[in-house]
């Protein structure tokens, strides 16, 4: 998905009932509270991407990688990162990584932007999620020769 598109997903993002209760179906209590503790196109966003997830070829736990993708960016809260924040960190990341990492030092918005996966990681196993923090640590790091679910969740992140 463009960058277009996604801002545009993110802008309109709505979480139905349905979305809901098909989160209430793949996560325990623990897992629904950081979960809807994402802002709701985070939380959209997570949907779309177990949605995708689900109809790849895995011969493995398929429940285990629907909870990587609703769970692969609770690091991102909804106090943390607006939509504006997000905008404004993808822009910045597009025009200097390196500038956008040296300003996450002063703004909060891009320190959660750049670290979600190691804040989420440790949300998830103090949660009891401990394989899934192993993975969704690293969803956003180059890692030689990776784990399939690993390699499947972030190709479903990519495509949304």
């Amino acid at each position: 998905m463009t960058r277009a598109g996604q801002f545009f997903c993110a802008v309109f993002a709505k979480v139905t009932e349905e979305d809901r209760d098909y989160v209430k179906q793949h996560l325990n209590d623990k897992g629904q509270a950081l979960f809807f503790a994402m802002a709701e196109f985070d939380q959209a966003h997570a949907l779309r991407v177990a949605k995708t997830i689900e109809g790849f070829e895995f011969y493995g736990e398929r429940e285990f990688l629907v909870r990587l993708a609703l769970l692969h960016d609770v690091g991102r809260r909804a106090e943390n990162v607006g939509v504006l924040g997000k905008v404004f960190a993808v822009l910045i990341n597009g025009f200097s990584v390196k500038l956008g990492k040296y300003l996450s030092r002063y703004f909060r918005f891009l320190y959660i932007y750049y670290n979600h996966p190691q804040i989420g990681a440790k949300l998830l196993k103090d949660a009891g999620f401990i394989q899934e923090s192993e993975i969704i640590r690293l969803h956003h790091e180059n890692v030689l020769n990776p784990m399939e679910e690993l390699s499947l969740l972030k190709r479903a992140d990519e495509m949304n």
